[in-house]
């Protein structure tokens, strides 16, 4: 963050894995999610944030790790616009060509800085290993449950996705079986740490942000054995 750090403008990060520390006053968390609402995803914020008030009228900036087909990014901007602030800039580690005509269809003064070049497009690791922090996509029709332990969020792993990069990885045997391996592994060692059968209320033991990866015909509770979910 300190390498784009500008008084003029603040900014919104939206990629959970890009820290902001308590001592940057001119950055800050900004989360936006791609939810499954039956068949139609959108994207929203979660249910206890909203657009800073503080920021109306200011200069913003967005930072991410990538930008793919732009929806996000875009989303983010007009989300700014509507709350009275000016977005100004876009700082991505890379972008495809699509995403990039994406920012540019926002208009002046919207600009967009990669730090590497050339057109990539770009999926995040932890989506194709279960059980890692912010892996998959949230649904509305399995939300959060609480836990002895803490909440634990519910996510649709990125072999239920049959379209795009992702579709095109998991067609590999190789990959799915690395995958399947990587949760029965968690799974098998989590319940061996515990000297017991692991359920879905010993996730947060793991990290307050690691999510249980479910499809939509689970059906799941605290005392739910995360085997059985497999």
């Amino acid at each position: 963050m300190h390498d784009i750090a500008d008084n003029r403008c603040q900014w919104l990060v939206l990629d959970p894995l890009i820290a902001v520390q308590d001592s940057a006053p001119y950055a800050q968390v900004f989360r936006l999610s791609r939810v499954l609402h039956a068949s139609e995803w959108r994207l929203e914020l979660p249910s206890d944030q909203t657009f800073p008030a503080s920021l109306l009228g200011r200069s913003v900036g967005f930072v991410d790790d990538a930008v793919a087909s732009g929806s996000t990014i875009r989303r983010a901007i007009s989300m700014a616009r509507e709350a009275g602030a000016v977005p100004t800039r876009v700082v991505v580690a890379c972008a495809t060509s699509v995403g990039r005509a994406a920012v540019a269809s926002e208009g002046e003064p919207v600009a967009i800085q990669e730090y590497t070049n050339g057109g990539h497009v770009a999926v995040h690791l932890r989506d194709a290993c279960p059980f890692l922090p912010f892996g998959g996509r949230p649904s509305a029709a399995q939300p959060a449950i609480d836990t002895p332990n803490g909440k634990v969020n519910i996510r649709l792993p990125s072999l239920t996705r049959h379209r795009g990069l992702w579709a095109s990885l998991f067609s590999d045997h190789r990959v799915l079986a690395a995958s399947v391996s990587a949760r029965a592994e968690v799974t098998n060692r989590l319940s061996e740490h515990l000297n017991r059968e692991a359920k879905v209320g010993d996730l947060p033991l793991l990290g307050p942000d690691v999510a249980l990866p479910a499809y939509p015909r689970h059906s799941v509770t605290t005392t739910t054995a995360l085997r059985e979910l497999m």
